[in-house]
């Protein structure tokens, strides 16, 4: 249950952002990130002195994963090849996954 301040600034910024194509009634704009190759990883990236990664999902290839950016989730780290669509535009993630076989064999006192 929302306190009293809490609603009312939430009321104020449903109001601020309801007219903008950009953002959604809410004011926090949602990504949607489809993988193209089995094994991409989402991180949601908190806010704060210290970023950290607060959760990590690993998609397949064709999977789809809708975000929300929120007061504690300041961005998202994607590793691997998805297509990424936001309010304001469309992205294609070209990275590479890294494989701890790979890995290995570069570094072999690992």
């Amino acid at each position: 249950m929302l306190n009293y301040e809490e609603k009312n600034i939430r009321e104020q910024t449903q109001k601020k952002n309801i007219f903008d194509e950009r953002h959604p009634v809410h004011g926090n704009p949602y990504i949607v990130i489809k993988a193209q190759e089995d094994g991409v990883r989402v991180m949601g990236l908190t806010r704060g002195m210290q970023t950290r990664v607060s959760h990590t999902e690993i998609l397949s290839n064709g999977e789809v994963i809708i975000c929300q950016l929120t007061e504690y989730t300041a961005a998202f780290k994607i590793v691997g090849k998805a297509q990424v669509i936001t309010p304001y535009g469309e992205i294609i993630a070209e990275g590479t996954i890294p494989r701890l076989k790979e890995f290995k064999e570069k570094v072999p006192e690992f």
